[in-house]
């Protein structure tokens, strides 16, 4: 402030109006600043939100930990594994098991996966058999194009489903039936899970034309060798009845 000639104060308004210019300048810089800081975090909570919603529906629908527990664990010392005549009446059948599930696609053999595409083959998942400190059985239901219901034993590689061993199947041909059935058990004591597979064919008036029994033991690497050495007594192992 200062004084004219009678005394009388007058303001500085050049003064003033700088201050506030200041002021309004700063006011707005400070407004903008919030916006565009609240707006970046909106943003990043949105896709933050977006990619835990993507990751947990992949965990939940079709991880491999989730395809495992789609076997229903069978604990068992002597499984007799056997086929089944056509798709008809499967209902009391012990090895029907169920669909699996088209998002399981990805865990399935080359093979298997081109049949269920082009074929409409539709595998199901029987069981899940402990490997005892070795690699876990799966066993699986497909259609060979021979059988309807040939009984597969697999194993899980790299996130894969790898086939070790047909177990059983059933299928006629030619006026003649073609069985085959499997025990799995323990053979010779190493607590290992070993095979018998047991082979016929049978003519049309059901009279046993050829038979053959192998005994595939279990090494410590997992895998099945035959042991023409180990005997077992034939008779114990009584295929099943197909109709």
């Amino acid at each position: 402030m200062s004084l004219d000639d009678s005394g009388i104060g007058i303001i500085d308004f050049s003064i003033k109006n700088e201050k506030m210019k200041r002021k309004i300048i700063l006011a707005a810089t400070l407004f903008f600043f919030s916006t565009s800081l609240w707006a970046q975090m909106s943003e990043k909570g949105a896709v933050v939100e977006k990619t835990l919603t993507r990751t947990s529906s992949k965990v939940t629908l079709n991880d491999i930990s989730t395809f495992k527990s789609q076997f229903d664990e069978w604990n068992t010392g002597n499984l007799h594994i056997y086929s089944a005549k056509g798709n008809a009446n499967l209902k009391n059948y012990y090895f029907q098991g169920e669909k699996i599930s088209p998002m399981f696609q990805q865990y399935l053999p080359k093979e298997l996966k081109k049949k269920v595409v082009e074929e409409g083959s539709e595998p199901h998942h029987v069981a899940l058999v402990r490997g005892q400190g070795l690699d876990d059985y799966y066993i699986v239901r497909i259609n060979d194009g021979k059988s309807d219901n040939t009984i597969v034993l697999y194993e899980i590689k790299n996130q894969q489903l790898e086939p070790k061993k047909t177990l059983a199947y059933y299928y006629e041909k030619g006026g003649r039936k073609f069985q085959m059935d499997s025990w799995m058990q323990d053979v010779n004591g190493d607590t290992r899970l070993d095979l018998i597979q047991k082979k016929e064919i049978k003519d049309r008036n059901g009279n046993v034309v050829k038979e053959k029994t192998k005994v595939f033991l279990k090494k410590k690497n997992g895998k099945f060798k035959r042991s023409r050495k180990t005997k077992v007594k034939k008779s114990d192992y009584i295929m099943q009845t197909i109709n």
